[in-house]
C-alpha cells in the first residue's frame, strides 16, 4: 500500500486539437472600434442627412437606420 503512493500517476487525456473540435462553430468576423468622428462608418444611431433632406418613412413611420458606410479613402490606402 505504500508503494503506491510512490508510483507515478496515470497518464492523462491526450492533448486535444481544439481548432479542430471547433472548426463547426466558426464563423468569419469583423472587429469595431469607436469613434466619435462623424465621417467615419458607424452601426445604428441617427443618419447624418444633408440640409433639406428627410428620412424616408412609410406608413408616416420613419424607415429604421442601420449603418453608415462611409467609401472615402484615406491617405494610408485603407478604406475608413
Amino acid at each position: 500500500m505504500v508503494f503506491s503512493f510512490f508510483r507515478p500517476n496515470a497518464p492523462g487525456p491526450p492533448p486535444r486539437d481544439v481548432r479542430a473540435l471547433t472548426m463547426g462553430f466558426t464563423a468569419p468576423a469583423v472587429h469595431l472600434v469607436g469613434t466619435q468622428d462623424p465621417r467615419r462608418s458607424y452601426i445604428g444611431g441617427v443618419p447624418h442627412l444633408p440640409l433639406g433632406i428627410q428620412w424616408p418613412a412609410r406608413d408616416g413611420r420613419p424607415l429604421d437606420f442601420l449603418a453608415l458606410l462611409s467609401h472615402k479613402r484615406r491617405g494610408d490606402g485603407l478604406a475608413p
